[in-house]
């Protein structure tokens, strides 16, 4: 039995009915089904497509009745996020091309210049363009090993929260430094590859405490990093407890035999008055500091929180 892949859905911002018609033409010459195309005919009704019914690409008219030039192209990819975009445009000019590719378009057709296979073949490459730049910025991210956000997404996760804190009052998060207790002979005793199976083994037992909002973060080879929005310090610590204890009741099982486990934590609370989310990120560390002078296994508050 043959499956059939759907459609392409196309969203075209043509503002000119001629010219929106010989695009879906060119479009539909393709064959029946292939694409599923959407025209408006301004960037106010894009952006309420975009937000509504998001398409596999957009097409993208540069002269609109609400916008035109370089400020259409950065208005739509504004509102497309990281989708494709094609720019469509009446203007042959290889300058303007150039800074069109380089505010954010896939690539610049020129009307009445291509075909039905040049514009399909557009679409394809600018599908397939954006779906590399996307693994890209996943790679940039992300922790190989755990699939957690890295150090530099956790960072910005945090800086994104304090933003809003900073917008409301009396709004507060707690951040939780989290260190894997004697890793080193974990690794040393049973071999790199079980201590790789061990932080995936924390990072999934942690991930099941979390609620949507918080947020987690591989930050160095065994640490950790939790941000609680909406978190006071008691629910913090109550968190911090909870989890430690599942940690030390959940061993690593290998082959039937069980790898024990425990953890220590230092918790904070990052305040609308901190400079940046670094400052509550040292005052986590230094509680985990403090945890792990202290005998390890335990939960340690920042004084000030």
């Amino acid at each position: 039995m043959t499956v059939k892949n759907p459609p392409c859905r196309v969203l075209l911002v043509e503002d000119d009915p001629g010219d929106a018609h010989l695009v879906r033409q060119t479009l539909n010459a393709a064959g029946a089904g292939r694409f599923d195309i959407t025209w408006v005919g301004s960037l106010a009704e894009a952006r309420q497509q975009l937000r509504d019914n998001p398409p596999d690409v957009l097409l993208l008219d540069l002269s609109l009745p609400d916008s035109s030039g370089l400020a259409t192209v950065l208005a739509g990819r504004e509102a497309a996020g990281a989708l494709p975009l094609i720019v469509l445009t009446g203007h042959d000019d290889n300058g303007f091309e150039h800074q069109t590719l380089e505010t954010g378009a896939h690539d610049y057709l020129v009307k009445g210049s291509f075909t039905s296979d040049g514009l399909i073949r557009a679409i394809r490459h600018a599908i397939i363009r954006a779906r590399l730049e996307a693994e890209l910025r996943a790679l940039a991210s992300t922790d190989y090993l755990t699939g957690l956000p890295n150090r530099r997404h956790f960072f910005t996760q945090m800086e994104t929260e304090l933003a809003r804190m900073q917008r409301l009052d009396g709004e507060r998060a707690a951040v939780l430094m989290l260190d894997l207790d004697h890793f080193k002979r974990v690794n040393d005793h049973f071999g790199h590859a079980t201590g790789d199976a061990l932080l995936k083994h924390f990072a999934t037992l942690m991930k099941d405490e979390l609620r949507k909002i918080d947020s987690l973060g591989r930050v160095g080879g065994e640490e950790f990093a939790i941000l609680l929005p909406a978190a006071d310090p008691e629910a913090a610590r109550s968190f911090a407890e909870r989890l430690r204890q599942k940690v030390e009741e959940t061993p690593l099982v290998l082959n039937g035999q069980p790898i024990p486990i425990t953890v220590s934590i230092g918790v904070a609370i990052m305040e609308a008055t901190d400079g940046s989310a670094d400052a509550a990120l040292i005052r986590a560390d230094k509680a985990l500091y403090r945890a792990k002078e202290g005998g390890r296994n335990r939960v340690e508050i920042d004084p000030l929180a």
